[in-house]
């Protein structure tokens, strides 16, 4: 799950900034496919983009199991995603930034909601910020999850509130 969530963000991210929103195809739900494509539709109406610079995944959490359940037969789960970007909107005619800052890296933090595609393995369906625009990962209380390691996202642990547990424990 954990090199799915990491595939996902990286692609994600990578074809919105290209306003590509084919490219996300293999990444995303049909219902958030077409939500992004309107999306990509309206900024192109209004000769704007969104750029994303100096994009680094800091830490992936695991904040629900995986397990199918009967009201909704599509297996889904939960992660909390944290990440520091320069993220802005800019006009194309002036080159001018409309929404966000071109010049300072900022902390963001998402909860993304996968569900299950036969086709497709794990797709993103709900993209739910949770923070935006701070200047540090610190800020943030976290919920009990398991957690990557910022500096190696091969290595988790999980965060039970309290205190840190290996996956031995």
């Amino acid at each position: 799950m954990q090199d799915r969530v990491e595939e996902c963000f990286r692609g994600v991210q990578t074809v919105w900034g290209q306003r590509d929103a084919g490219g996300s195809r293999p990444f995303v739900s049909d219902e958030l496919y077409r939500t992004n494509q309107e999306e990509l539709t309206q900024f192109d109406r209004d000769l704007v983009v969104n750029r994303i610079e100096d994009l680094r995944l800091d830490e992936v959490a695991l904040t629900s199991p995986v397990e199918p359940s009967e009201e909704e037969p599509t297996e889904t789960f939960t992660a909390l995603i944290g990440f520091t970007a320069r993220d802005w909107i800019e006009d194309l005619r002036t080159g001018e930034t409309v929404e966000g800052d071109a010049e300072s890296t900022a902390y963001f933090q998402q909860r993304w909601h996968f569900v299950h595609d036969r086709r497709r393995r794990w797709v993103l369906d709900v993209v739910e910020p949770v923070a935006h625009r701070l200047e540090s990962s610190e800020a943030l209380p976290r919920p009990p999850g398991w957690y990557s390691d910022g500096m190696r996202l091969d290595r988790w642990a999980y965060w039970d509130g309290e205190r840190w547990r290996k996956p031995a424990d």
